[in-house]
């Protein structure tokens, strides 16, 4: 990819035997070059002019490499990962390449990949590019997991329009899809991939799925951030929230999707993203909540916790948490350079610091705006301690019996008291 110096060199991981065919893009057919290596970097290479039927006819450079299938190294596609041929390896390893690649099958090039058709892959192809091995492209269940996904993959674009990634956000648990057999090994479990330089860089398993350009500041490669910045980000996770509101999910699997959209910076809108008595609620809905109380008790607690409870009028459970929001996470993170806190240092940061991009940070900007004030004069009003010394707070009520939990009081700014 042109930043670390290995470049050319490493071809000869992959074999001895060599042919570099070249033509400047303002020069003749006739002129085309050709570098031929038949023993590897331990014999002289040869320079020479393109036969007839060698020469390119426009400008530009092809490489054919001759695989190496010895005893020694077991052969490439067994020892990278047991494929079934070199086309599906070319697949996964290369899915955003801006440069053709042809296989040569017998005595045929087989086209598999062309220069960044990426952008233009129907939905459904790309995804199978990204994750499936030909023996799994035809089954019903995996044409179906693919039907799923394609309206949800759209493209993260910079500020001037240029696509940065193509991708979609998924569901916790609740779609209840067999293990993906990525590229026919169970390894291969990424649903979201970054590459570099086209290149599979690395990838994970989280609730975005699809693939990002990125770039990596190591050699290996292994690990790369996305090039696309908080507000393409930000851009991307509002539209999808769009796109789920109109896919007729559940209200559990729509709020796990928004706890990632709100991690990306995105507007939520008519996603679900709180609990009250009488059922679950959007940003949008709360900032239109004709009997908002002055005082509203929010309490953190997973999505299960509190069903079984008549919840009190000012009550709203949020997701507790906050979600790994890969790749976005990504940018600038370091181990080695985690802040270690104290409780007095996160409490003078202050609860919006934190929760900036939580669910409980959605509810609450959503009541500012109910409320026509600001976060920052509900915090000065509130009891809304980061962590520690939370009150202990009235949530409603079981089979007679009052439940309790720590929770934190959210305040109207003037209001009477």
């Amino acid at each position: 990819t042109g930043k670390f110096g290995i470049g050319f060199f490493s071809v000869f991981m992959l074999g001895d035997r060599v042919k570099i065919t070249t033509r400047r893009f303002d020069a003749p057919a006739g002129e085309t070059r050709v570098l031929e290596f038949d023993g590897g970097l331990g014999n002289k290479p040869l320079l020479r002019m393109a036969l007839a039927d060698e020469c390119l006819k426009t400008g530009g450079t092809s490489i054919r490499v001759w695989v190496r299938r010895d005893s020694h190294n077991q052969g490439l596609l067994t020892v990278l990962g047991g494929w079934n041929s070199l086309s599906e390896l070319c697949r996964w390893l290369c899915p955003t390449i801006d440069v053709n690649i042809l296989v040569r099958e017998g005595n045929r090039d087989i086209p598999v990949i062309l220069a960044s058709d990426w952008l233009t892959l129907e939905s459904g192809d790309l995804l199978k590019r990204l994750w499936l091995g030909d023996d799994y492209r035809e089954e019903t269940e995996t044409k179906q997991l693919i039907a799923d996904r394609v309206a949800r993959l759209t493209p993260i674009t910079n500020a001037s329009g240029e696509i940065l990634g193509r991708a979609g956000v998924g569901f916790e648990e609740a779609e209840n899809e067999k293990e993906l057999r990525f590229l026919g090994s169970p390894r291969w479990n990424d649903r979201i991939i970054v590459t570099v330089g086209g290149l599979r860089s690395f990838g994970a398993g989280t609730l975005a799925f699809g693939v990002f350009l990125g770039e990596s500041e190591i050699a290996s490669r292994q690990w790369a951030n996305p090039l696309a910045d908080e507000e393409a980000f930000t851009r991307w996770s509002s539209e999808q929230a769009e796109i789920l509101a109109c896919l007729g999910k559940t209200p559990e699997q729509l709020e796990s999707a928004a706890k990632y959209i709100r991690m990306c910076g995105g507007n939520t809108g008519v996603l679900p993203i709180v609990r009250r008595r009488d059922g679950w609620m959007s940003a949008d809905e709360i900032a239109e909540w004709p009997e908002c109380p002055d005082e509203i008790w929010l309490f953190e607690a997973g999505i299960d916790v509190f069903r079984d409870v008549a919840l009190d009028e000012q009550v709203l459970i949020a997701t507790s948490g906050q979600l790994f929001a890969f790749p976005l996470d990504m940018h600038d993170f370091s181990y080695s350079e985690y802040p270690r806190r104290t409780a007095e240092d996160e409490e003078a940061l202050g609860w919006w610091f934190f929760n900036e991009h939580t669910l409980s940070g959605a509810v609450v900007e959503a009541i500012a705006r109910r409320w026509d004030t600001t976060v920052d004069e509900i915090q000065r009003v509130s009891n809304m301690p980061v962590e520690w010394r939370l009150p202990r707070l009235r949530v409603g009520e079981r089979d007679g019996e009052e439940i309790t939990d720590a929770g934190r009081i959210v305040r109207r700014p003037g209001r009477s008291t």
